[in-house]
């Protein structure tokens, strides 16, 4: 999803910036052949995220992530099990240990 998104993006830094992620990543999900991930996708899209978005968390809930960053309100607000869905600064503050108010 991440990588036909990019496809889209007509800022080329911006896409450049997005394309180079791709070589942190530990692992590539397809979503296009796993049922378990559309099935997750769908319940994503019953709690208010758009498809595209939705198919992002079930990949991520999927992988096994721990948690998932984004600035989308949507996104934040979405009940995604044991991934925990968060901002970056909240991510920052999970990670230095000041998390009160997650």
């Amino acid at each position: 999803m991440l990588d036909y998104e990019n496809a889209q993006n007509p800022y080329d830094v911006r896409k450049n910036s997005t394309a180079s992620w791709r070589l942190f990543a530990s692992r590539n999900v397809r979503f296009d052949e796993n049922n378990v991930i559309l099935e997750n996708a769908k319940k994503f899209m019953q709690q208010g995220l758009k498809q595209k978005d939705a198919i992002h968390c079930a990949c991520a809930l999927y992988a096994g992530c721990d948690c998932l960053l984004t600035v989308d309100r949507r996104f934040l607000k979405a009940d995604a099990g044991n991934m925990k869905v968060l901002s970056p600064i909240e991510f920052i503050e999970m990670e230095a240990g000041t998390e009160e108010h997650i």
